[in-house]
């Protein structure tokens, strides 16, 4: 089934989870934060531990909200999301498909990391408008600081298969000097790419007296919006957009502050099922 009319919405059936941090994290204004690492609820995540294969997280993994399995062949929508924080900042959820990592930045040369046997993530994209392609356009790549990077020239580099199976690499590098710890840096697509079916690895490039350690992610983009200090935000479906979310996602909230914190957002995510 789907919903495909306003009164299949309003008839649906519908579940809610909450995403409540009680810890701020302190990133750099007009730059994306993982909260994920923040206290509250959901309890506070710890960075993956697997540059062999590589991991593609589901909901039971810490840090992640668990939301309940849909009825039958149902499938789940994100309609509506609550928001609210004590600071202006720009809100986004995230179905993180794939991680690996941390790599520690080198002091000299380059470390690369080649997966082996990675596990596969298109279950967890919607399908095309021919009904059976797996939507690879809706990955976004990204670097995230698991430890901060030292005023130093290193910097990151993804190699990937793009939309089409074709193996490439990130044609730029993306500076890691100076970024804070949970600072999430989207990285850019080789020419003519706009979406990507596997990560291959990444190249994590040092430079005298680096320290940090990143994690390469690979995510779907569920809901962005801003958000007014000290204001129930809400956003309904047709704001949303109600995208497709499956009964293992694993939900990230990320914030783009206005200032140097995340301070303590809270969002209620509604998913209906039809």
């Amino acid at each position: 089934m789907a919903i495909t009319t306003f009164d299949q919405y309003i008839g649906a059936y519908k579940q809610h989870i909450q995403i409540s941090k009680t810890a701020a994290v302190t990133t750099t204004a007009g730059n994306w934060a993982t909260t994920w690492r923040a206290a509250g609820f959901p309890a506070a995540g710890t960075a993956p531990s697997d540059v062999v294969n590589g991991l593609v997280p589901t909901d039971a993994v810490t840090g992640f909200p668990t939301i309940q399995a849909f009825n039958g062949s149902n499938k789940g929508y994100l309609s509506r999301v609550e928001a609210s924080s004590p600071v202006n900042q720009t809100l986004a959820l995230f179905d993180v498909l794939f991680w690996a990592g941390p790599t520690t930045i080198p002091t000299s040369g380059t470390t690369t990391i080649t997966l082996a046997s990675q596990p596969v993530y298109s279950g967890r994209l919607p399908f095309r408008s021919d009904g059976s392609t797996p939507a690879y356009e809706e990955v976004e790549m990204w670097v995230w600081l698991t430890t901060a990077g030292s005023a130093h020239a290193h910097t990151f580099q993804m190699s990937y298969k793009d939309q089409d199976n074709n193996t490439a690499e990130s044609t730029t590098a993306i500076s890691t000097n100076g970024v804070v710890i949970n600072r999430m840096l989207r990285v850019p697509w080789n020419t003519g790419d706009y979406g990507a079916q596997l990560m291959n690895g990444y190249l994590v490039n040092g430079a005298t007296s680096s320290t940090g350690a990143v994690t390469a992610v690979f995510m779907r983009r569920l809901w962005t919006g801003r958000v007014n200090a000290n204001t129930l935000n809400v956003f309904g479906p047709d704001l949303t957009g109600m995208p497709e979310v499956f009964g293992n996602s694993a939900i990230m909230l990320l914030g783009l502050p206005e200032s140097t914190s995340t301070s303590t957002p809270n969002v209620l995510i509604e998913i209906a099922e039809g």
